[in-house]
């Protein structure tokens, strides 16, 4: 390994090179593979198989939800003959957290778009799904449709509209599947479909 040892923070990378060389005979193709792995925590292989004599990139992506410690990884390179070796993973708690919160106060109004956004500065790629909490003061919640906008702009639907009856919104959690960074401006957007029911939106926050 050009690095035996590397450190990141939950949802952030570490990574290394792998050589291998010829020592005897000819060339041949060896499969490489990593054990050991934290939980939540998965290895890339760029390429997965070399020719020895060639090198590959290997990328260990820790996982938001990996316990703080030092952990030992073997990578082994599988041919004729296996062969391995050990990298160290420090995964640390120093960096910035998964959690980010807005609490300014918005009204919502009949027939608008009410816009909240929170900048994340966390590392790596949004834990997918994400988990949102939000707090609305509004006395029909079935009058509201809820869209979360990531920082590459992809809208993803999170509380659709709709319903026979009206009901305190309140405080509700979701889940939402998303595909992107984690880092840059999330944007709650909340249109109110109907008339006759206004209200606030308290607060949200997400962990990515």
């Amino acid at each position: 390994l050009s690095s035996s040892s590397g450190s990141a923070q939950p949802g952030g990378t570490a990574s290394t090179t792998v050589n291998t060389q010829t020592t005897s005979g000819s060339a041949q193709t060896v499969n490489l593979t990593a054990t050991g792995l934290p939980s939540g925590t998965t290895a890339s292989f760029n390429p997965a198989s070399v020719t020895s004599g060639n090198s590959s990139a290997l990328t260990l992506s820790v996982g938001a939800s990996t316990a703080q410690g030092t952990y030992q990884i073997t990578v082994t390179g599988t041919g004729s003959t296996t062969h391995t070796a050990t990298y160290t993973l420090t995964v640390g708690t120093g960096g910035p957290g998964r959690t980010f919160t807005n609490d300014t106060n918005y009204q919502i109004r009949d027939y608008t778009t009410t816009r909240s956004a929170i900048t994340s500065n966390a590392t790596g790629t949004a834990t997918s799904p994400v988990q949102l909490s939000i707090t609305i003061s509004h006395t029909c919640a079935e009058d509201l449709n809820i869209r979360l906008r990531g920082p590459n702009n992809t809208y993803y639907l999170v509380d659709p509209y709709g319903g026979t009856s009206c009901t305190q919104y309140g405080t509700r959690t979701f889940s939402v599947p998303v595909s992107q960074q984690a880092a840059g401006t999330w944007t709650l957007d909340i249109r109110d479909v109907y008339a006759g029911d206004t209200g606030f939106l308290d607060s949200w926050s997400i962990t990515l």
